[in-house]
């Protein structure tokens, strides 16, 4: 074997546009209801075109033959974190199927040494979620769970809330009360088991405007009278990865109950509410990002979504 590995150039996009392509055919198979964003390997040449322009990428070659490649756009920034940052999207990266550690692990090599050039301190990338194998070798080589894109069909939940429960659709009225439940939510990240780093909550002018965009609903749960949770949902999911992202999807960006309020059913009804309601609008499915390490989410996400993407990071000690 004579794997070399060389920068990436606009000659091999055709060959990794239909390695993806073909990658993400098999993900399809297994989730039928994610949206097929990718419809021919053109789509994803245009996504590798962009990613060229002034950003790493590299190509795994044999015999003259593209066998992987991976690349990923170097950020000044990535989830508050302040430090320079490369994410590789689930499309900027592939290799052939029965020799993947081997290749992955020799783009990697090389990939490293680049972005340490550059003065990147954070690696990140996305998996598609059935690849296994790809996953354990980004495992292997020091990456950590930390997000999961999950889809869902708008099937009825028929979730019953507790007593005294009750669901409906917020207005602009409700923006303050909203902005109030917001801002404990962000409190709720920042605190263990969580840690997160601290970001500014949407305030009531926020979620109005939110609340402004068509397609965009905002859901109460009150209990007694009181809110004690909400559920939004957009038409578009900032930060979500990129084979969640098409037209008739609603995108959830955001679950919060008081802890009070826990174990009376308010986040499933809330849920059940929102899918009959895009359900209605013909919409064609729904989806959510949370993080791996966010027990109360993910406990609750994974009764009722399917991931289809997961986001891996790693933080060399090195450069910390």
């Amino acid at each position: 074997m004579n794997l070399k590995i060389l920068p990436f150039g606009a000659e091999f996009i055709p060959d990794a546009a239909v390695m993806f392509y073909d990658h993400f055919q098999t993900l399809l198979r297994s989730v039928p209801v994610l949206p097929d964003v990718f419809i021919q390997p053109q789509a994803v040449a245009k996504k590798l075109s962009t990613l060229l322009n002034r950003n790493p990428v590299f190509a795994a070659v044999e015999s003259g033959r593209l066998v992987g490649y991976l690349g990923g756009y170097v950020l000044n920034d990535l989830r508050g974190l302040g430090r320079k940052s490369v994410y590789c999207p689930e499309w900027g990266h592939s290799a052939l199927p029965d020799r993947k550690n081997e290749i992955y692990r020799a783009l990697y090599h090389a990939a490293a040494q680049e972005w340490t050039a550059l003065g990147v301190r954070t690696h990140a990338l996305g998996v598609l979620a059935y690849d296994t194998e790809a996953r354990d070798v980004w495992f292997w080589n020091g990456f950590g769970l930390l997000v999961v894109d999950a889809v869902r069909s708008l099937a009825p939940l028929n979730a019953v809330p507790g007593a005294d429960v009750t669901i409906r659709l917020a207005g602009l009225e409700d923006a303050q009360s909203a902005a109030q439940l917001e801002a404990e939510h962000w409190q709720h990240y920042t605190r263990p088991p969580v840690l997160m780093c601290a970001n500014p909550p949407d305030d009531a002018s926020a979620l109005r405007e939110m609340l402004n965009q068509p397609g965009n609903t905002l859901w109460l749960a009150e209990w007694r009278g009181e809110p004690v949770g909400m559920l939004r949902l957009e038409t578009h999911s900032h930060g979500a990865a990129d084979i969640v992202q098409a037209e008739g999807v609603a995108a959830i960006t955001g679950l919060y109950v008081r802890p009070q309020a826990r174990g009376l059913g308010a986040a499933a009804a809330m849920l059940d509410a929102a899918l009959a309601h895009y359900r209605a609008l013909d919409y064609k499915c729904c989806s959510v990002d949370f993080e791996s390490f966010n027990p109360t989410a993910a406990a609750f996400w994974m009764k009722y979504f399917q991931p289809v993407c997961f986001s891996l990071m790693r933080h060399p000690e090195a450069l910390l």
